[in-house]
């Protein structure tokens, strides 16, 4: 992974993010001794579903 400003970096479990989300902001953060990336992410929205029918509950 290469993040501006700072080379490349070898990223661990780098597949917990999806391919579909867009990092919007990635930091570097250190602790305890060991480096971690805070990642904001943007997620696309799923398209809405019509409900053609309509649709009740009973509540009895």
């Amino acid at each position: 992974m290469y993040i501006q400003r700072l080379s490349e970096l070898k990223v661990d479990d780098v597949e917990q993010i999806a391919k579909s989300v867009e990092l919007a902001t990635v930091n570097p953060l250190k602790r305890n001794g060991d480096y971690y990336l805070h990642a904001a992410t943007c997620v696309p929205s799923s398209p809405r579903v019509e409900v053609k029918k309509a649709m009740g509950t009973d509540l009895r």
